[in-house]
Order: C-alpha cells, then sequence, then structure tokens
C-alpha cells in the first residue's frame, strides 16, 4: 500500500514540478494565462453560448438496442429495449424496393418499447437510440412470404354533444359546437377527415354550412374533438333536420349522425310606431320601449397546483390542478332572464366534483358538465362568476404536448345558445428535464470561480514550507527563498 501510494506521489511530484517551475520563472505569463482564460470564458457567457452540462459527462456513443418483430396479416408488432445511455427511442422503415428510410415513430419520453405499425409491401425496420446507433434490422412479411393485402381500417365516430338550437329565424347565425368521439382503430387526421353535412345536396340544401376542418390533428381513439363554426338559418320558413357526420377523403362517410330538428320561423319585424288621433280632452301615453337583453362572456383558467395567473389558455403538466373560470355579463337594455350555462369537458380533462361556485358561493349540483347550470336572471350590466376545478390526465392523450379545447355555452329567454372557447396546453411530465443548461449568469460564475481557486491555490503554495524547501534546495542551500509576493 506504501509503495502504491509511493508511486502516486513521484507521479504528480513528475507532473507538478515542471509546472511550478515554469509558474515560479514566469510568473506573469501563468497569471496572463489564467486571466485570459477568465475573460474567455465570461466573454462567451456575453455571447450567450450556453452547455448541458449531463450531455457533457454523458456517454458519447449510445448502445444498439435489440429489436424483434412478429408478422400477422399486414400488421407488424415490433418490440425493443432501451438502452441505459439511449439519447433517442425511435422506428425507421424501408420499403425492400426503393430502400430510403423513413421514420415510423418517435419517442420523445425514451419510455416506449413496442409499436405496431401497418405495411402494403415488403418492409424492413431498425431501431435507432442515438443519431449514428441502429439495432438490427427486421423484416415483414419474412423473407420468402407474401403479403396479405392490406385492409382499409374501420372507420366509427360517437356524437357526444352539440349545441344546435331547436329554433332559429330566417338567416339567422347563431355559433354552435360539435363534438366527436373518435371510436375508430386508427388516428383522425386533417385534411383528410372533417365534419361534413349529412344530406347537404338534398334535403339540407339550403345550409351553408357544409363541412368543417378539424381544429387539431391527430385526433387518437377514444379521443374527442370540438368542431366550432356559425349556423345560419336557410332563408325558408319550414322545420329542417340537420345532422353532421365525419367524412374521410370527401367520400367515405362513417359514424353516428349529430344534429337536432330546427324549426325556421320569419323573422320578428321591428315594430313601426303609427301615430293616432286621440280626443282634445284627453292625451295618449306614450308607449315605453322594451330593452333588449344581450350577454356578452368569455373563460379564462389558471394553474393552480403551480399557482400561476389567470390566463386566456392555461397550462399544466399531467395530474394539476386548473380553475377555469367563467364571467358571464349583461350587456343589453333589457333584463336577462333564465340564463344557463354549461362546459364541455374534453378528454384529457377531469371535472373535480363539488367545484363549482358562482360569485363565491358553492353552487348545489354538478350540472355546469350537464344539462346547465341555472344562473337565474341578470340586471342591467350585472356580471356573474362561475368557477370550476378540472384535473388534468396526459395519459389518455398519448403525445407529449397536447392542446384540449373547452366550451362554454350560454343561453336565456330570447337568447339562443352562444358559445365561447379556450385551449388547454397539457404536457406529459412534471418532471425537470435531465439535462441543466446553463446560460450566461451560470458560466460567468463557472469563470468567476476559476479564477478565484487559482489563485487560492497559487497564494497557498508559495506560502508553505514546501515551496520555501524548493526554493532553498533551488537556490544551492543557502540565502533567502525568493518571494514572488512583492
Amino acid at each position: 500500500m506504501n509503495e502504491r501510494l509511493q508511486r502516486y506521489s513521484d507521479w504528480f511530484r513528475g507532473i507538478g514540478r515542471p509546472m511550478v517551475g515554469f509558474a515560479k520563472q514566469n510568473r506573469a505569463v501563468f497569471l496572463s494565462l489564467t486571466a485570459g482564460f477568465s475573460i474567455l470564458l465570461i466573454m462567451w457567457a456575453r455571447l450567450g453560448f450556453t452547455f448541458n452540462i449531463s450531455t457533457f459527462f454523458a456517454a458519447e456513443t449510445p448502445s444498439p438496442a435489440t429489436l424483434a418483430v412478429q408478422c400477422s396479416g399486414n400488421q407488424a408488432a415490433l418490440s425493443w429495449n432501451i438502452p441505459a445511455n439511449a439519447n433517442s427511442n425511435s422506428i425507421q422503415k424501408k420499403l425492400v424496393s426503393d430502400g430510403l428510410w423513413q421514420w415510423a415513430m418517435q419517442d420523445t419520453g425514451l419510455t416506449r418499447t413496442t409499436y405496431t405499425d401497418s405495411f402494403t409491401a415488403p418492409t424492413i425496420y431498425r431501431h435507432k437510440s442515438g443519431a449514428n446507433v441502429a439495432s438490427n434490422e427486421v423484416q415483414c412479411p419474412p423473407v420468402g412470404t407474401t403479403p396479405t393485402p392490406a385492409t382499409p381500417p374501420t372507420l366509427s365516430a360517437s356524437c357526444v354533444d352539440n349545441s344546435i338550437p331547436s329554433a332559429m329565424a330566417v338567416g339567422q347565425s347563431v355559433p354552435v359546437f360539435v363534438v366527436m368521439l373518435n371510436t375508430s382503430a386508427s388516428p383522425w387526421t386533417t385534411p383528410a377527415d372533417y365534419l361534413f353535412l349529412n344530406g347537404w345536396n338534398g334535403a339540407n340544401s339550403a345550409w351553408r354550412q357544409t363541412s368543417v376542418a378539424m381544429p387539431v390533428s391527430p385526433i387518437a381513439q377514444n379521443q374527442r374533438v370540438t368542431f366550432t363554426f356559425n349556423l345560419i338559418a336557410p332563408a325558408t320558413v319550414g322545420t329542417y333536420s340537420i345532422n353532421y357526420k365525419m367524412i374521410r377523403g370527401g367520400v367515405a362517410e362513417f359514424g353516428d349522425l349529430c344534429g337536432k330538428s330546427i324549426v325556421v320561423s320569419a323573422a320578428t319585424p321591428t315594430p313601426s310606431m303609427t301615430p293616432t288621433l286621440a280626443p282634445t280632452v284627453s292625451s295618449t301615453p306614450t308607449p315605453t320601449a322594451t330593452g333588449v337583453p344581450t350577454i356578452a362572456f368569455n373563460i379564462t383558467g389558471q394553474n393552480i397546483t403551480l399557482g400561476g395567473s389567470e390566463v386566456s389558455s392555461p397550462a399544466a403538466f399531467t395530474n394539476q390542478d386548473l380553475l377555469l373560470i367563467a364571467r358571464i355579463r349583461n350587456v343589453g337594455s333589457g333584463i336577462v332572464s333564465n340564463a344557463i350555462t354549461r362546459i364541455s369537458i374534453p378528454l384529457g380533462l377531469t371535472y373535480v366534483a363539488g367545484s363549482t361556485r358562482v360569485n363565491g358561493t358553492q353552487a348545489s349540483t354538478d350540472s355546469i358538465i350537464g344539462g346547465g347550470l341555472t344562473l337565474g336572471s341578470l340586471g342591467l350590466s350585472q356580471e356573474i362568476m362561475v368557477q370550476m376545478q378540472v384535473r388534468t390526465n396526459w395519459s389518455v392523450l398519448g403525445q407529449a404536448v397536447s392542446q384540449v379545447p373547452v366550451v362554454l355555452s350560454v343561453h336565456a329567454d330570447g337568447i339562443n345558445e352562444q358559445i365561447v372557447s379556450t385551449t388547454v396546453l397539457i404536457s406529459r411530465s412534471s418532471s425537470p428535464p435531465s439535462a441543466v443548461s446553463t446560460g450566461p449568469g451560470d458560466a460567468t460564475l463557472i469563470a468567476l470561480m476559476v479564477s478565484a481557486i487559482t489563485a487560492l491555490l497559487y497564494l497557498s503554495y508559495t506560502r508553505s514550507p514546501t515551496y520555501r524547501r524548493h526554493e532553498i534546495e533551488s537556490s544551492g542551500g543557502s540565502g533567502e527563498p525568493l518571494d514572488f509576493r512583492n
């Protein structure tokens, strides 16, 4: 043990003596190099460059994964292991005939270990655990077999909710929403999949809103999508059965019908004042015009788990609580009677039971997410604030970051249902990233620390007995040791 320590001591002494000798005889150069290094670090920081500490110390080359495949019909079920030092988790594929790799799946969370792909021709797959690190290659169908012709995916959709009114005036425009649930085995994507008016060229040809694009894409299986648009009534009085449904590629209709039967009546004419001659012995009271009730409302959100402020489009990680805030105000000249509001909660958010509050007072029911919460009457310029809590659930969405729409609707006596919406941004995890990126302030601190440590080490050494002994030895054992502090 002592011999090993002695060898280490001799090794460090062999390296340290030339460095000490250089520092002693070229003190100005040594201090200049130290100062120059610190200045370079500070300049580097001020220019805004950053570096990633965890990446700096991480292994340079990840290990390759082992990829396995089960071929069944036109489906390739892939499975693999994720190496501990992987910085990528993706699947690439290429046709045997053209040899061009393309991305089939990319998992930024580095957690996924299975993937199923559909193929129509012999296809080769590989896994990438790093930029230049690929696994073994597998093929479906296996070499020497004939692929089964691809079967078109089964498409289906379920009508969840809609705000289409049951009565309108001719030519009236009303904002509405239609909520559809993807019950297909495959996702919906734009522009292939969209909402369209069933019978638009037949019985419903009088309606103008024949198609509505999806606001987000893709819509995965068991995920909801909310279509919002202005519904304009026909110019002809009558009863219409209006229904919307999903369509793919403009030809393949699928899923439930979603709509209502609407009675379109003539517009109410504005009454005109016709003067009437009155007897000279009495006077006719002047009619008092009835005020027109009008409402204005909006919806905002606040991340109460993180203590965030109220914003128009709130954001949250999974399993965090949001406070949704709706403000309904009477901006008309008449009293609003029997106001009712409801909120459509999309997939990815879960209503917290018993959390609805009206002007700070807890509501007796949770009807705001059902048939509607009755607010009663609103006087002139009166405002009602409705609050409710929802909890985020990223796992049902499946994407690293998802945008889900929350739709608020309000109607009252003489006021058709109107809607507004906000978008909630849901992220996968609340855990901070493993990589710690340093910015200009951190680099400046590092530069100052390096300078301080170097200076302290140098000053400490010049005051040590070892330094003085070396000075005496180097001067032949006589005279005073050199002192560079003067």
